[in-house]
């Protein structure tokens, strides 16, 4: 009877204990509460197990149902396996590949000079990070490449609140002319999108311009953003907007 009733003690303390867990986490905004009530109930489910978790571990962040939820990994990721070749090929390219003089002062302004010495970095206070962005087909490989591009295009070039919010290349260009993947189920690889730009003087259109169809299509757009990628090693932009 006594160990009963330490069991039944232990459980409910262990109830109060995640609820007090799971109300200390980020408030959710009012469009995914929303997008939650109508959830599937295994999306429910998983996103309530998380939230177990999140309390347990006391981590910093919060899970809702997004328009990803109910798509495997595979089709989120939507990165292709890169073969032992094609990684030789880069090692290599890496190492033999020429910097001009502009991209040798890009890594010694933004790279020789960046140390982590804080305990905590978020690029989001710096307006190094642009709005998230909602994809319409297995073409994350496209969005990868142009997160990077529009952050490092902010920070060579300086950033601000407004100047994060207008910068939003065109994934939809990059799926139709990069050659580097497709809408799914093959996927793409993030830095071919790069290898064509550099290699072929290519810039990206604006998305206002050409949104995310879902699909391939054909190869256009007016190349309107005056970008020219630099290869350092890393992927760098350089020259003003």
């Amino acid at each position: 009877m006594r160990i009963n009733k330490q069991k039944n003690l232990f459980l409910l303390g262990t109830s109060i204990l995640l609820g007090i867990m799971a109300s200390a986490q980020i408030e959710l905004p009012a469009k995914y509460k929303t997008r939650e009530l109508n959830a599937p109930a295994l999306v429910k489910n998983r996103i309530a197990a998380q939230r177990i978790l999140i309390g347990q571990q006391k981590l910093k962040y919060n899970v809702g149902f997004t328009g990803v939820s109910n798509k495997t990994l595979a089709e989120i990721t939507g990165e292709q396996e890169v073969s032992p070749q094609e990684i030789s090929r880069v090692k290599n390219l890496m190492v033999s590949r020429k910097l001009t003089p502009e991209a040798m002062e890009i890594i010694k302004v933004y790279l020789v000079s960046c140390f982590a010495t804080k305990k905590a970095y978020d690029a989001r206070t710096q307006n190094y990070v642009t709005p998230a962005r909602d994809q319409q087909c297995g073409n994350c490989w496209s969005y990868s490449a142009m997160g990077a591009y529009e952050g490092s295009y902010l920070r060579v070039n300086g950033a601000s609140a407004a100047a994060t919010t207008s910068l939003n290349t065109s994934e939809q260009h990059v799926v139709n002319c990069s050659g580097a993947g497709n809408c799914g189920p093959q996927g793409g690889l993030a830095y071919k999108v790069f290898e064509w730009m550099v290699d072929n003087n290519k810039n990206v259109e604006r998305e206002s311009v050409l949104p995310d169809a879902g699909v391939v299509g054909a190869c256009g757009g007016l190349h309107l953003l005056p970008i020219t990628l630099r290869l350092t090693g890393v992927w760098l932009i350089h020259q003003v907007m």
